[in-house]
């Protein structure tokens, strides 16, 4: 019965990406061709990210942008072509490329029930 409730979103990207925030009930990241180099940051760690974290790059962030930029608690995680990563809700996801020179491609997908998706189109405002 819960099946026809859920609903599935992709994206297929290339390249670094700046952070987002993951809302659905699943997420995968899937790296196609090329590694990605993946940072999640925890909710807890939100009061040390500026004001308009969307869409930067935790590699790239300076004191400037974030004075307690010390504080933020994150994981790297490397996926390989070929793997993927399941990420939890309520996280801030960012990533680029291992191997510099070259751009990776990744897939994202999310996977929502109806409270999921309420949540992320309320959050997209």
């Amino acid at each position: 019965w819960w099946g026809p409730l859920m609903s599935c979103r992709t994206e297929a990207m290339i390249g670094a990406q700046g952070l987002r925030q993951t809302y659905a009930y699943s997420t995968l990241l899937m790296a196609t061709e090329g590694a990605l180099a993946v940072s999640l940051i925890n909710s807890s760690s939100d009061s040390y990210l500026p004001s308009k974290w969307k869409g930067k790059r935790l590699s790239k962030m300076t004191r400037d942008d974030a004075p307690l930029l010390g504080q933020i608690q994150y994981i790297d995680v490397i996926v390989r072509p070929g793997s993927a990563l399941l990420i939890p809700p309520h996280w801030k996801v960012c990533w680029e490329s291992y191997e510099e020179p070259k751009p990776a491609l990744a897939v994202w997908v999310e996977l929502h029930h109806p409270v999921s998706k309420f949540v992320r189109k309320a959050g997209e405002r």
